[in-house]
């Protein structure tokens, strides 16, 4: 299963900073460490600046793993030091399902699989 989430600030947040200007160096470390187990597919801070997001800072980052069950993936983000260190917390979980997939070479719009 894939999962996203997106990151908001927490209480340690520092105002009127961005995102590299945080204390993200256990973060980055622990990113880096789910990249190298294959479970940190993609992630990144997002830009809250254009007009679509009013509200600066409203959300700062979004990763997207995979785990076997939403438990698993909920355990794999509280131990993010972001999140342990209250610098984010999390805004918005989501399981999610890709149609088109260029990493894999996955299709599902023209390759759907067995009717159930």
């Amino acid at each position: 299963m894939i999962y996203t989430f997106i990151y908001k600030p927490g209480t340690a947040w520092l105002a009127n900073k961005s995102l590299m200007e945080q204390n993200v160096q256990r973060h980055i470390g622990y990113m880096l460490q789910l990249s190298e187990q294959k479970i940190l597919i993609v992630g990144g801070g997002l830009d809250t600046t254009t007009p679509h997001n009013p509200g600066e800072y409203a959300s700062v980052g979004q990763i997207v793993i995979s785990a076997e069950n939403l438990n698993e993936a909920l355990q794999i983000v509280q131990n993010d030091p972001a999140i342990t260190d209250r610098l984010c917390e999390l805004k918005e979980i989501h399981q999610w399902v890709p149609l088109i997939n260029n990493w894999t070479g996955e299709n599902l719009l023209l390759n759907p699989g067995p009717a159930n």
